[in-house]
């Protein structure tokens, strides 16, 4: 709760799957768009894209589902930038059942920077970097690490093991 509220509300009952819970696709969308907001707030606006023809690219997303949310949830998106390269920035967008006020999803992305007319990386524009860090300071000040769930892949025995189980292999 020590971060910045990026999106807040009642969950709508069209975004409710056949489980009872928050579809994936929506708890996708509203974490990215967490993660834009804050984005743009650092200056990466449609108005800048526009004019100089450059933006940024997702090109990683990685879910952890800590809890379900139905549509007695109250929801809110905090989102904590983690650190930056001359291309590059992490972001964790949290996804908060404010109702059980408990944590329900946490999305790592990996935004790139890029020329829009060659599609390549390319550094973010000095002031663009300079407001993404001063974001990664604030937050490194946190009095709280950030969690990070095993984004790994499946390997070795516990592979064969899931593969045997899922596959029938």
């Amino acid at each position: 709760m020590q971060l910045h509220e990026v999106d807040v509300g009642r969950i709508p009952s069209d975004h409710i799957d056949g489980n009872g819970h928050l579809s994936v696709r929506f708890i996708v969308e509203i974490a990215a768009h967490g993660a834009h907001e804050v984005l743009v707030a650092c200056g990466l606006t449609d108005e800048r894209r526009t004019r100089t023809h450059q933006g940024v690219f997702t090109v990683e997303h990685h879910l952890a589902y800590l809890g379900e949310m139905g549509t007695d949830s109250d929801l809110a998106v905090y989102v904590r930038v983690l650190d930056r390269s001359s291309r590059a920035v992490v972001l964790l967008a949290f996804i908060v059942d404010r109702t059980q006020r408990r944590v329900t999803t946490v999305l790592r992305t990996v935004v790139v920077s890029v020329d829009l007319d060659t599609r390549g990386s390319i550094p973010f524009a000095p002031e663009i970097a300079h407001e993404i860090d001063i974001v990664v300071r604030r937050h490194e000040s946190l009095a709280w690490s950030p969690p990070f769930p095993r984004w790994g892949t499946l390997s070795g025995s516990r592979r064969r093991r899931w593969r045997r189980r899922i596959l029938g292999e």
